[in-house]
């Protein structure tokens, strides 16, 4: 009687197993995507070491719009939109407090949806709630690219070079209060330069906000040289009514039409001057601007200041604005 071939019986069995995990390495494979990252503090550290930014795709599945970005916004076609970014898809109801975070509140029934773009450290620089199509996500993710390539060209991201630029960024898109922090936090950490620099924008933040106290608080660390730091020095003159300390500040700025802050300093050049009587000069003053920066929110603001002055109604005007 001869003996079982145990080898014959292992041979199929083996084979299986060994298929079994071909085909699993080749599942994963097919699944890994070299711009998505599995969770969010796994988007945020790869952001960190590439030097670049995270786009987090809020997603709620099993309805209807959200399955149908899923099928229009796969994986591939996310690489090949947007390679340069970190992408990573988070189901809404499952990160209710990243996305309230992020997105400004909790998800709720009929939404959910979002994308956002974040920087490394986790703050939204971009959000966008709902349905996203591909033109709308191209257009998002363009806002934002000009940062990464700035930030990139910055060095390192833990930089006060970088703290300054994200910052600038948070106001420019509304979310002072994330400013505020970042210049703070620079402002607590960076060496001499760095603390100025910081100083001088919590300063300007601070005049905007209102809050005068704060704006001479913060202007004893400034750097009292820079232009924008002149500027807001003039504009906390013009809070407190005193509008010859503002001509003081303002007429240099004036002068000098390549600074960034040229448009700035005409338009509280001319309501100083129009707050001292003379009208003539404010005029004078706001045609300048408007004929200089035509089309653009200082030129839009000069011309009502203008038309007020030509009106000749010459009541606290100012007291309706930003100081």
């Amino acid at each position: 009687m001869s003996q079982p071939d145990t080898g014959a019986k292992i041979a199929p069995v083996l084979g299986r197993v060994l298929i079994a995990a071909l085909l699993s390495v080749l599942a994963g494979c097919q699944q890994t995507d070299d711009s998505s990252a599995p969770t969010f503090d796994a988007a945020r550290q790869r952001a960190h070491a590439e030097n670049t930014l995270v786009v987090v795709h809020f997603r709620l599945p099993g309805r209807p719009l959200s399955d149908a970005m899923d099928q229009t916004l796969t994986p591939q076609r996310l690489r090949a939109l947007a390679p340069q970014f970190v992408h990573v898809r988070l189901d809404a109801t499952q990160e209710v407090e990243l996305f309230a975070r992020l997105c400004g509140g909790g998800p709720r029934r009929g939404g959910g949806l979002a994308t956002c773009v974040c920087d490394p450290a986790g703050d939204a620089l971009a959000c966008s709630k709902g349905y996203l199509a591909e033109p709308d996500l191209v257009a998002l993710l363009a806002d934002t690219t000009l940062l990464r390539d700035a930030l990139r060209a910055l060095g390192h991201a833990g930089s006060p070079a970088h703290a300054l630029a994200l910052a600038a960024q948070f106001t420019k898109l509304g979310r002072r209060d994330l400013a505020r922090a970042r210049y703070s936090a620079l402002f607590a950490d960076a060496d001499a330069s760095g603390r100025a620099q910081a100083a001088g924008a919590l300063a300007r933040l601070a005049v905007e906000d209102g809050d005068l106290v704060a704006t001479r608080a913060w202007l004893r660390d400034a750097d009292a040289s820079a232009p924008h730091v002149a500027l807001t020095r003039a504009r906390l003159h013009l809070a407190a009514r005193e509008p010859q300390g503002a001509l003081a500040e303002l007429v240099p700025l004036a002068t000098h039409a390549y600074l960034p802050e040229h448009a700035a300093a005409l338009f509280h050049l001319g309501r100083a001057q129009h707050e001292i009587g003379d009208d003539a000069r404010a005029l004078a003053t706001f045609d300048l601007l408007c004929a200089t920066y035509a089309d653009t929110p200082s030129a839009r603001d000069g011309a009502c200041e203008a038309a007020h002055v030509r009106s000749g109604d010459h009541g606290h005007r100012h007291d309706s604005l930003p100081p």
